[in-house]
């Protein structure tokens, strides 16, 4: 009877086993897919408002605009529902900014609240990149490959952790191509089209270089089908259903630029390729191939310490012969006309892509911009995949491709972890100055001793040191003197706010001090000196030490 109870309980627990097994065989994508987005919401959201240290003044002014908007629908200047922000007067895209009036309005403004919506979006572009690769190449290995690359990327985890409006392109864009995917895989459906015009005005308002490359990028996908020899009427109606509504929601942008390009496209006068004296079509050229040469995907040294962790390769550096061989690859197929796991019609779409992102970064005098080449980034860890698809083609045995994923996916690992401790190393103390370090701190200890003082005087050594007052003080939008805020002067090139109410923003002596008391210090953990509070009697004064001036002591200080 014994023994029977126990080959009872054995045979039960074989076949729960069984069972299990047979569960995770069956859902073995969601489980890898739940596993990579676990990873990806721990990379993105661990400690999402201590690192990047800080609040870097961009960030600063879109929580201020979805803040002001969300409670007046005007942004902090007086502009009622703008389709481009004043912002420092550059006229930003306003795209991440109403994107994240929902979460400043339920979370109140902090650093938290406007950085959580990019890190959401780019979980969420870990896992759009899944669907994309799918529709892409047909292979579920390729799809997760891909997924779980842009979840350990450098490039794309820096970019999901500050807030700018750059860092929601990859978003935008790869959700644009889903659709357009989506909608070309089944019989027409006007709806399905009017969706991605909607999807790629709403990409157009990400950042300004998205001006010049979503309609380039309409026109590839046009150019596509007419390559393809797609029906007139069909072409036709796919198209209009997609121009149209992106037209009309886009339209307002492009043609404030044209009525008024001095004010609307100052920015991009102030850093294009077109300046005196210079040659503009061979500026062009050397600047565009340099985005399709390794520097730009993989290089340690691309980018500015705001997008980029000196050091660290945006890409893995290992995956760079992945990226070239599916490159070569994908043009010698579409070259000799051979079949391959990707069609036709997908390489069209993905060259051109790589033929066209570079020409908007590359109008502007940067060589290696990874914020104007953005929506480039996406699709090298496409063209990875497709070189790993090659790769594991090869090897014909089942055995030799699951230790060929399990390499792939040991080193990774590696390089994400020497990432990580970097990010969490190095990253904060290097990049405290282009976060304005400390900012938070002063600006805290000056709301709460308000009463203790007439009137403060705050370093304009500071970038735009308005921008932390008004996020920092907790005063309410309505409250808001937009004559002040508009009262803009030129100060070293730059326009900036020189008074709000008792707070001045005006360049600050050591022989301006004399008599002065310092009554606060901040101060980062290593010991160096970020900002200095002094007061004589109810005038107090806020100072940043210049770069080494640690020790910065004004003469006659008492």
């Amino acid at each position: 009877m014994n023994s029977s109870l126990k080959e009872s309980a054995l045979l039960a627990r074989q076949n729960d086993q069984n069972s299990v097994l047979r569960l995770a065989r069956e859902n073995y994508v969601l489980i890898l897919m739940g596993l990579n987005l676990g990873l990806a919401l721990v990379l993105r959201l661990y400690n999402l408002a201590a690192n990047p240290v800080g609040l870097n003044q961009d960030e600063a002014v879109n929580g201020v605009d979805a803040f002001a908007l969300g409670q007046t629908l005007r942004d902090h200047h007086g502009n009622f529902l703008p389709f481009m922000l004043e912002s420092f007067d550059d006229w930003a895209s306003p795209g991440l900014t109403y994107l994240s009036v929902p979460f400043v309005k339920v979370l109140g403004l902090s650093v938290f609240s406007i950085r959580l919506p990019v890190a959401l979006a780019g979980v969420a572009t870990v896992l759009l990149m899944y669907p994309v690769v799918k529709r892409l190449t047909g292979r579920q290995d390729l799809s997760l490959l891909a997924s779980f690359l842009l979840c350990v990327m450098p490039w794309h985890i820096i970019a999901s952790r500050w807030a700018i409006p750059t860092n929601i392109v990859p978003f935008f864009l790869l959700l644009t191509l889903y659709l357009y995917l989506q909608a070309v895989a089944s019989e027409f459906r006007a709806w399905k089209y009017l969706l991605v015009g909607l999807c790629a005005a709403a990409l157009t308002y990400t950042y300004p270089t998205q001006k010049m490359f979503v309609p380039m990028f309409l026109g590839l996908l046009g150019l596509v089908d007419i390559l393809n020899r797609t029906a007139w009427k069909l072409l036709l109606k796919k198209h209009l259903c997609t121009i149209l509504p992106w037209l009309a929601l886009s339209a307002p942008i492009y043609i404030l630029t044209m009525l008024e390009p001095g004010k609307y496209n100052a920015r991009f006068s102030s850093v294009s390729i077109f300046q005196p004296d210079s040659n503009p079509i061979q500026g062009f050229l050397v600047r565009y191939f340099s985005y399709l040469g390794p520097v730009f995907n993989f290089g340690k040294e691309a980018g500015s310490i705001t997008d980029h962790l000196p050091g660290i390769e945006n890409t893995y550096n290992f995956l760079a012969v992945f990226y070239y061989a599916g490159i070569t690859w994908s043009i010698y197929i579409l070259i000799s006309k051979r079949p391959f796991f990707v069609s036709k019609f997908a390489l069209q779409i993905l060259l051109g892509w790589l033929l066209l992102f570079p020409v908007p970064a590359s109008l502007t005098l940067d060589y290696y911009h990874n914020l104007r080449a953005m929506h480039g980034l996406p699709l090298t860890i496409i063209f990875v995949a497709i070189g790993l698809g090659m790769l594991f083609d090869l090897l014909k045995s089942q055995a030799g491709r699951v230790i060929g994923y399990a390499i792939l996916l040991a080193v990774s690992v590696f390089y994400l972890a020497v990432f990580w401790t970097a990010y969490w190393g190095t990253y904060p103390q290097a990049s405290g100055p282009a976060f304005q370090k400390g900012a938070g701190e002063y600006s805290e200890y000056l709301r709460q001793n308000a009463a203790e003082f007439t009137s403060v005087k705050v370093d304009s050594r500071i970038s735009y040191p308005y921008i932390y007052y008004l996020f920092y003080a907790g005063k309410e939008p309505l409250k808001f003197n937009h004559t002040e805020i508009n009262s803009s002067i030129v100060q070293d090139g730059y326009k900036v706010v020189p008074r709000l109410g008792k707070y001045s923003f005006v360049p600050i002596l050591p022989e301006d001090l004399a008599g002065a008391v310092e009554i606060y210090t901040v101060k980062d953990e290593r010991g160096v000196t970020w900002y200095r509070v002094f007061a004589r009697d109810t005038a107090w004064f806020v100072v940043r030490p210049y770069p080494g001036e640690t020790n910065f002591e004004p003469s006659g200080i008492s």
